[in-house]
């Protein structure tokens, strides 16, 4: 029972949530100004995913912290693939 909750929301999590929050912050970081660069599609995903996991204690919630933290670092990049097509678009 747990483990098939936890595929589900899983498999929700991948498909949605990061793209559809990507998108919402793309645009408030084009209304900004920001320009994507080298260290917005590199850098700053991998500092997220390293900040959740090591400072923010991620790494004691086992499987699920790698997760979380993979997920959010993911977002970040495709937040700024959304902008560079967004500015692109522009």
């Amino acid at each position: 029972m747990y483990v098939n909750m936890d595929l589900k929301l899983y498999d929700f999590l991948c498909s949605n949530s990061p793209f559809y929050i990507s998108l919402m912050k793309a645009i408030e970081e084009l209304n900004k100004g920001t320009v994507p660069n080298i260290f917005h599609f590199y850098i700053r995903p991998a500092y997220q995913f390293l900040y959740q996991y090591i400072i923010r204690l991620g790494i004691f919630d086992g499987k699920k912290g790698i997760i979380i933290c993979f997920l959010n670092a993911y977002s970040v990049y495709i937040r700024f693939q959304e902008l560079k097509k967004l500015r692109s678009n522009n």
